[in-house]
Parts: structure tokens; sequence; C-alpha cells
């Protein structure tokens, strides 16, 4: 463990405000923390399959995604918390009973149930040119909610 670290979110501080883009300063300063034996982490609430390519143009092997779900130490998966399948059954269904779109993501992509005005705005929000995939609901177990 090194003796020092520090820890960086993405989203309007390493990059600019819903883009994944670095300045060439920015690189420097991450390579020179490296060179003086700090420990730069990224911790964000965005995805490994969002921000993969940023970690490699970075050479960063330590970070902290999905908000704490997914963390890995110089490249070890260290904790890697998957939502019940039981509880994803029971979300999808009182999404139905309420016509709600809902959306779920794992570290190598995202799915929704449906595409509305509201999911429109956060995929476009994301920069997301194509959605990868589509959830369909054809669960009727009843919700706990």
């Amino acid at each position: 463990m090194p003796d020092k670290l520090a820890v960086f979110d993405l989203d309007g501080t390493l990059c600019d405000a819903g883009t994944l883009a670095v300045s060439p300063e920015t690189i420097a300063a991450i390579d020179h923390l490296k060179a003086t034996g700090i420990l730069p982490i990224v911790a964000s609430g965005r995805s490994y399959y969002e921000v993969k390519d940023l970690l490699e143009l970075l050479d960063l092997h330590t970070f902290i995604l999905a908000n704490g779900c997914y963390i890995v130490y110089h490249d070890q998966v260290i904790q890697n918390y998957q939502f019940p399948t039981a509880a994803i059954e029971d979300v999808l269904a009182a999404a139905t009973d309420h016509h709600d779109a809902v959306g779920f993501f794992n570290q190598q992509g995202f799915a929704i149930s449906e595409m509305t005005p509201l999911t429109r705005q956060h995929v476009a929000r994301m920069r997301v040119t194509n959605v990868p995939m589509t959830v369909t609901i054809t669960n009727t177990r009843r919700s706990t909610f």
C-alpha cells in the first residue's frame, strides 16, 4: 500500500462535465502523482464499461466505480456487488405495475425497459449514442414495494 493516495471524481473534476475527455495537463498531473509515489484513484458513479478507455489512457489500475459497487486495487477486483435477481424481478414487476421505465447497469453495459422521454433525456446527458440493449418485461411477479 502506498503512503499517499489521491482520490478524484471524474465528471466536473478530472473531466469536463458530461464528457470523459481529459486535458494533456491532467494526464501530466496524474503521471506526476505516480512518479512521486502517490496512488491516484478514480472514484465515480460511472460503470467500468463507460470509463475503461479513460482508465487505460491514464494508466490507472486502482478505482472505485458504480458508487462503490465495483472496486479494483492494482487490477484485482476486490468488490463487485450485484443486485440479487429476485430484487431485480421485484423492481421490474413494480415498474410494470406503475407503467414506469426502469434501467439497470453492471460493469459491462446497461439495459432499459423502454425508451421514454425521461430515459431519452438520461441517455443524451450521458452522451450514449446507441442504447446497448433493451430489457423486455415478461415477469408478472408481484412486488413488495
